[in-house]
């Protein structure tokens, strides 16, 4: 809970004297585990012996995550327009962390491309470069989705299968990518597995299978 994240000053004084800040990395496993932890951004107050009084779970805003990223483009003396923070504020997954990151890497491809200055025109092509997409997709974000529509008929489909065909931990999928997927509704959990919605379609340009009278994605056409 630094400043960059937490920029009102009454909110950081009363951090500062009431609490002890610390940030855990959701790829942690051991301590996911301990805490609980099943959606990022997860915010946890513990009294001194460890019990847990207060959680709260969600992302920033695009318009919050705007004024961290002209704070931090502050800090580190990057000159950067309104419009250029906006978008990649709209790109950050909705996570300060998220946020600073791409800030650092889009100020690295302004100052070779652009005299320094980071616009909304030169933000959108880096990011395209650092292949985030609008939505704030990346490639593991294309990757899961495109598996469960094109290997999966589009869900349902288990966790631990989608893991296996994209080679990566079903924990971090469940923790560090399925949170946001499903937030911005290209995911969706059914008691039979996991289903890409038809937003997830047509962000891939792919037309979504025909429905039975049940429900259920027509094998063949009459």
């Amino acid at each position: 809970m630094d400043a960059v994240a937490y920029t009102d000053s009454a909110v950081i004084s009363f951090v500062t004297e009431n609490l002890v800040p610390l940030r855990i990395m959701a790829d942690d496993p051991v301590l996911r585990s301990q805490f609980k932890i099943k959606w990022t951004p997860s915010l946890l107050v513990l009294d001194s012996d460890g019990i847990e009084h207060y959680r709260t779970l969600g992302f920033y805003p695009p318009e919050d995550l705007a004024r961290i990223v002209h704070r931090s483009a502050g800090i580190l003396r990057v000159r950067i327009e309104a419009a250029g923070a906006e978008e990649i504020a709209r790109r950050s997954r909705g996570t300060p962390r998220i946020a600073n990151r791409l800030l650092r890497r889009v100020r690295d491809f302004a100052e070779v491309k652009a005299d320094g200055v980071v616009t909304v025109a030169v933000a959108a092509e880096a990011l395209a470069r650092l292949n985030v997409d609008e939505f704030g997709l990346d490639d593991m974000d294309a990757r899961i989705l495109t598996t469960i529509i094109e290997k999966f008929g589009g869900g349902p489909v288990g966790l631990g299968t989608i893991a296996a065909a994209v080679s990566e931990d079903a924990g971090t999928l469940e923790e560090v990518y399925e949170p946001y997927l499903l937030q911005q509704g290209f995911l969706e959990r059914t008691p039979r597995g996991r289903v890409a919605t038809p937003i997830a379609y047509r962000r891939f340009d792919i037309t979504p299978p025909k429905k039975t009278d049940g429900g259920q994605a027509a094998l063949f056409d009459a």
